[in-house]
């Protein structure tokens, strides 16, 4: 069961923890998530004094919290926090087009290498981006237009699945669930040469994030 956290200070952390808790009626969470830290101030703010980790560690003391994580979307922050406290996890976008398009904005190698190092648990989300949404209407409920095709989702899952993370977040509309879930049946390891040949197919398609 994992859970997680917008609030940055510790009052408010605290009272949402326990507000999630009573209304998933569980007694605890195996993870519990400081959320979407993509703002220096913000990442300073929740690991000072007052915030909202001094929350999670407590729950974490009296048995409420049992491993704690970080997810964002700008790795380079990620990587700073993760110098900062020993996280159990981090969670953070990989995709194929995000490797065709890396700058120092997307760029989620170094992330990688550094929760390797650290036995930090890697959870891929985003695997099966391609793209901001643009100005037409969204045809599925994601935050990011995505891939549709059940070959398309073959090659994202098995991409993401072939870079040394821990697991990929599943999708946020049912209709992708099933077709990943599919993908996942049949899934095999992506050699080097047929992933550098998905990275190329990537170079008219824009990155969800960018310098």
């Amino acid at each position: 069961m994992a859970c997680k956290t917008h609030r940055r200070t510790k009052g408010e952390a605290s009272a949402e923890l326990h507000r999630s808790l009573e209304r998933l009626a569980v007694h605890h969470f195996d993870l519990y998530q400081l959320h979407s830290l993509d703002d220096p101030r913000e990442l300073e703010g929740a690991l000072g004094r007052g915030g909202a980790m001094e929350a999670i560690l407590e729950a974490r003391d009296s048995g409420l919290v049992r491993n704690i994580g970080i997810t964002g979307h700008r790795p380079f922050l990620q990587v700073e926090a993760l110098k900062r406290f020993d996280f159990d996890t981090v969670t953070f976008p990989l995709n194929f087009v995000l490797r065709r398009h890396r700058d120092p904005e997307n760029d989620y190698e170094p992330l990688l290498k550094l929760a390797e190092e650290k036995d930090v648990g890697r959870i891929a989300i985003a695997s099966m981006a391609k793209g901001p949404w643009k100005d037409e209407p969204h045809s599925y409920r994601t935050w990011y237009e995505p891939f549709d095709e059940q070959k398309s989702i073959d090659q994202c899952l098995r991409f993401a699945l072939s870079q040394n993370i821990t697991t990929v977040a599943a999708p946020g509309d049912i209709r992708l669930l099933s077709k990943a879930l599919e993908a996942g049946q049949r899934f095999a390891p992506m050699g080097g040469a047929e992933q550098d040949l998905l990275i190329r197919s990537a170079g008219a398609l824009k990155p969800l994030w960018s310098v």
